[in-house]
């Protein structure tokens, strides 16, 4: 009889879900995928290995894309895939994953650096071409038009509605500065609906402008997110804004502050912890954990004061 060691029962599991997450996406099962990608968080033999914990930060990043169509765990992912050599077949993988979902713009920047990192591959650089010829005229260019023509002022309004026609994609995603004016009239009057509307069209229409404006959009994706209390969604966004710099960090703990405004204790506590994964030891961050600390130990003492009066208190006959 052969003796099954306890390691051996945990690599088969562990082999077993990694091949069910990619079952499950290619289904789309993305909510059960991304319960078993956060499964693994917790193996060890993971978590020592940081090749394998950088592929699970991407998959599970990129399973958040999928469900949520966000910019920041989009972003989050490519990230890890250029900081990452991963083998050839890990970026297949994750180009087929999105090309499953339709997300083919995303499996092509896959593939982009899947040939860049290996060039010998004919394979990946013929999937890279066919792709790229696949989705070249879905592209929606940024919308560039002259104030004047022919000696004659423009009528910017009439002529993003005529070139929306064309593209059939929103006006407001169409220029860079239609979407920023658009969209801070939103907030400024909380428009949400109407906000949630237009970034999802954002989404779908993909400008080429909007690469160059990653940061502009996650703001509102933040402000969003605050505003329907979608925390899952304002963790991920946060995680990007978080670069590293000291200035993204005094940012982040301004949303800390504002939702402890909005009484979001909850809220800001998963805020502040990114910060604090972020940067140890930041100043702020650990002014605020006193503030809270002993705004637990006034609420404990006044339970305490308002228990004893409470019993002080003369029984009625």
């Amino acid at each position: 009889m052969v003796e099954t060691r306890f390691d051996d029962l945990q690599l088969q599991d562990r082999e077993f879900t990694l091949v069910r997450v990619g079952t499950n996406v290619v289904r789309g099962r993305l909510q059960v995928a991304q319960k078993q990608l956060l499964g693994l968080q917790a193996d060890t033999e993971i978590a020592s290995s940081p090749a394998q914990s950088r592929w699970l930060s991407a998959m599970i990043a990129l399973v958040d894309f999928f469900i949520t169509g966000e910019e920041a765990p989009r972003a989050k992912m490519i990230e890890d895939v250029r900081a990452v050599p991963f083998s050839l077949s890990v970026f297949r993988q994750f180009a087929k994953l999105s090309e499953v979902q339709e997300e083919d713009e995303i499996a092509l920047q896959i593939l982009d650096v899947a040939r860049r990192r290996y060039p010998s591959s004919e394979a990946t650089a013929n999937a890279y071409e066919q792709l790229k010829f696949a989705i070249g005229d879905k592209v929606v260019p940024e919308v560039e038009i002259p104030l004047v023509q022919d000696g004659d002022r423009v009528d910017l309004d009439a002529e993003i509605r005529e070139i929306a026609a064309k593209e059939e994609a929103p006006l407001g995603v169409l220029s860079a500065k239609q979407f920023m004016a658009q969209s801070s009239a939103m907030i400024e009057k909380e428009s949400w609906s109407e906000l949630a509307t237009l970034l999802r069209d954002l989404r779908r229409a993909r400008p080429t402008w909007a690469k160059g404006a990653t940061k502009e959009i996650n703001d509102r994706e933040i402000a969003l997110n605050i505003a329907q209390q979608n925390w899952p969604a304002l963790v991920g966004n946060v995680r990007f804004l978080l670069d590293g710099s000291v200035p993204r960090a005094l940012e982040v703990m301004g949303i800390v502050r504002d939702l402890e405004l909005k009484h979001q204790r909850r809220a800001a506590e998963l805020v502040l912890a990114e910060v604090e994964r972020r940067h140890r030891d930041f100043p702020p961050a650990k002014q605020v954990r006193a503030d809270w600390a002993e705004e637990a130990r006034r609420d404990e003492a006044n339970a305490k004061v308002e228990a004893e009066l409470k019993s002080a208190e003369p029984v009625s006959p």
